[in-house]
């Protein structure tokens, strides 16, 4: 199954949707007291977000487009 993704600039990735509601997804801006800028991903439904702030926007969106396969994770809770 293709995943949905929103596409917001053509420069960048496309951010995929929440991992946890499947709502759409925001870059969110961070300005430190006008010394430095930084970049997350926060879901505009569930309202959860990147963990960490990145420098670029890319980065801030090819962190939140990472996926971890918990299949092997399910399989080894099976019996529990």
């Amino acid at each position: 199954m293709k995943e949905a993704s929103i596409k917001f600039d053509d420069n960048l990735p496309s951010l995929k949707k929440c991992p946890f509601c499947n709502g759409r997804a925001a870059i969110m801006k961070h300005e430190f007291c006008g010394a430095s800028t930084t970049y997350g991903v926060k879901c505009c439904g569930c309202q959860s977000e990147s963990w960490q702030f990145y420098p670029t926007k890319r980065m801030a969106v090819e962190s939140w487009n990472r996926r971890d396969s918990y299949e092997s994770d399910n399989e080894a809770c099976d019996g529990v």
